[in-house]
């Protein structure tokens, strides 16, 4: 069977697509944008297991420098278009950009834009949510 880690690797590599942007399916200790960082939130083990498959939710935090202002934003917004290039929809919908099997993934959150910093940089990044739902 699949493993969960595998499908973050998956899933990271099917971001990787974007242009532009470098993808980790581990949140790690270092951000270095514009990059893409696969989470995975709390989830109810009752409810992952249907008729054989394996259902998850995965966050996918997408960072951008502070610094590029308006710019930086823009690059976050075109993330959020339903296709295109640039799109983190489009990315993970489209299968052959997935290195393992799924039987789908679909975008079901597309977050709002908001300031963090990363781990103890003190360095501002702007970031944008993104939940993926992946059954396999």
């Amino acid at each position: 069977m699949t493993t969960i880690y595998e499908v973050r690797q998956g899933l990271s590599n099917a971001l990787g697509t974007v242009p532009g942007w470098r993808s980790s399916p581990y949140v790690g200790e270092q951000v270095n944008p514009p990059m893409f960082k696969v989470t995975m939130p709390a989830f109810d083990p009752r409810y992952v297991m249907g008729e054989t498959k394996a259902r998850y939710t995965f966050r996918c935090y997408a960072y951008y420098t502070r610094v590029a202002a308006d710019a930086a934003e823009r690059a976050l917004d075109e993330l959020a278009e339903p296709t295109g290039t640039g799109s983190v929809i489009a990315a993970v919908q489209t299968s052959t950009n997935w290195t393992i099997t799924v039987d789908y993934a679909q975008v079901t959150n597309v977050g709002e834009i908001t300031v963090t910093s990363f781990g103890t940089d003190a360095v501002e990044y702007f970031v944008r949510p993104f939940d993926i739902e992946v059954v396999w």
